[in-house]
């Protein structure tokens, strides 16, 4: 038998399985198809109906093919119910944290930190954080694996502290938007 660095891709036929969370009764947990269907998409939408379509029929589903989660769980009923009424009422914009939203003022003042990204065969890339940065060594630096192909080492190193203007920050802000 040779060996073959890239062997060619399976081209079916395919099968699937799919398996619902623990919270549902033990048999009906997995449901699967054989393998028979020409692509993958067709073998998981088959594995889905056929999941959906039993669980319709023991009453599990209403008729939007929504769980009926009173059936499973149903002294959870009535959070649900008020779950789904706060949903409702909910804005839907919502603000994030500091740790989310990196533009968000901070205590800190404005102390930006810079650091340097560079990927084999690019351009090096820049980096505005508020929060300095790890000092890697170059045996640190990560390394970015792809099948069939070599793999890229990537460099970071800290620049320094930025003193970066307004029209700066607005351009990366709006670029990262």
């Amino acid at each position: 038998m040779e060996h073959r660095p890239n062997p060619l891709p399976y081209e079916g036929p395919w099968g699937s399985t799919v398996t619902l969370p623990k919270l549902m009764p033990a048999g009906l947990r997995v449901f699967s198809t054989d393998r028979q269907h020409p692509t993958k998409r067709s073998a998981h939408r088959h594995a889905a109906f056929k999941a959906y379509s039993i669980l319709y029929k023991v009453g599990l589903l209403n008729d939007h093919l929504l769980p009926l989660t009173s059936v499973i769980e149903p002294d959870l009923e009535e959070e649900v119910k008020a779950l789904l009424q706060d949903v409702g009422k909910r804005s839907g914009t919502a603000s994030v944290t500091g740790q989310m939203d990196p533009w968000a003022p901070t205590d800190n003042g404005d102390v930006w930190w810079c650091s340097e990204l560079a990927i084999d065969g690019l351009p090096p890339l820049h980096m505005i954080t508020r929060i300095q940065p790890d000092q890697l060594s170059e045996d640190e630096w990560p390394i970015l694996y792809r099948p069939g192909r070599s793999h890229l080492k990537v460099g970071i190193r800290a620049v320094t502290t930025a003193d970066i203007s307004g029209a700066t920050i607005s351009k990366a802000k709006e670029f990262t938007r």
